[in-house]
């Protein structure tokens, strides 16, 4: 009776437990699908907004999973707002947590201001997290000539959204966790071609000029 009531509670055991554990299938598949929580941020909109007057059809719904990455994180080589010797040209450029005390700059590494105020672009970029209140310079990515950080966001206090673009017009979204160092990258292939890219176009919005 004794070995029967055992062989009953290890049973009941084993059945809660199958009940409360989640399925790895499952767990997965949901790191598999795009999930953007905020996704009326204005940085967002106005990145698909700029894409979808050229093809209406293009939403979040596009993109596709394409991998789970392990980041390797370094010191940055730019120059923070509290640097001496910072540039507040790139102030109107740097994208700010809610609380503003921190900011993702992918802009400050590729371009400059020559003499005569006109634009110097490096065929690289380099992606920054920078914390105001540590004073510290992150790089959290680094792309070539042929990819680029168009915009960014922040989905909550410890994530952050990378909107890209390539020179074959692959759009990709990529979602960075900070504090595990895990980015989710989803990608589209948008068949139209604009006749600037976004990333361009923010540019001279914010007012940086050309020629």
């Amino acid at each position: 009776m004794k070995q029967l009531s055992i062989l009953l509670l290890v049973s009941a055991f084993l059945h809660a437990c199958s009940e409360t554990r989640p399925n790895k299938s499952t767990t997965e598949s949901s790191e598999r699908q795009l999930k953007i929580y905020n996704n009326q941020d204005k940085h967002l909109v106005d990145w698909l907004s700029y894409y979808q007057y050229e093809d209406s059809t293009f939403s979040l719904e596009s993109f596709e999973f394409e991998s789970i990455d392990t980041l390797q994180f370094m010191q940055g080589s730019v120059k923070g707002s509290f640097d001496e010797g910072y540039d507040s040209i790139y102030n109107d450029y740097l994208v700010l947590n809610a609380a503003k005390d921190q900011y993702i700059d992918f802009d400050s590494y590729q371009w400059s201001l020559d003499e005569n105020k006109k634009p110097m672009f490096s065929p690289d970029q380099e992606i920054n997290w920078v914390d105001i209140n540590k004073k510290t310079v992150t790089r959290i990515g680094f792309l070539g000539p042929s990819q680029w950080v168009e915009d960014a966001f922040w989905e909550n206090k410890s994530t952050v959204v990378l909107l890209e673009n390539t020179d074959e017009y692959v759009l990709r979204i990529i979602k960075i966790d900070l504090k595990k160092k895990v980015a989710s990258t989803f990608k589209c292939t948008y068949l139209k071609r604009p006749k600037f890219n976004y990333g361009f176009a923010r540019t001279i919005k914010k007012g940086v000029t050309f020629g």
